[in-house]
């Protein structure tokens, strides 16, 4: 099931850019509108009764640290945690900067080095 979800997002962008080729960007638009229409279908056609609910844990002091500790003991979750607190600052770095100085460009590395982390840190999808 996984190699099948890696293939759909190559799929994906492939399908986008002969979309746009063929019809355009506006079309290409509203179909990808359209796409979240039929997953919002989906989620209101499912039966709450069927679904399996845990039931609420407690609540007890020390329960964020408790989590935190436990994020940053497992190197994927912690590096992905790193990754969009380091996205986060850039981003509202760069955002702060007047319009005319920014660069799509100078803002472009970061998704190259987050792919680069997460492989670095061994995590894997599967």
């Amino acid at each position: 099931m996984a190699h099948f979800l890696e293939q759909l997002t190559a799929f994906g962008p492939a399908l986008s850019g002969i979309l746009i080729a063929a019809v355009g960007l506006g079309w290409a638009f509203i179909f990808n509108a359209l796409t979240y229409l039929v997953v919002t279908l989906a989620l209101l056609l499912m039966k709450p009764g069927q679904l399996y609910t845990a039931p609420p844990v407690p609540r007890r002091r020390g329960q964020i640290r408790e989590g935190l500790t436990y994020a940053m003991s497992r190197t994927p979750i912690r590096t992905v945690l790193v990754i969009l607190a380091v996205w986060g600052q850039c981003w509202v770095l760069w955002s702060r900067r007047p319009a005319g100085t920014r660069r799509l460009g100078a803002y472009g590395w970061l998704p190259s080095c987050s792919g680069s982390a997460l492989g670095w840190s061994g995590w894997s999808p599967r």
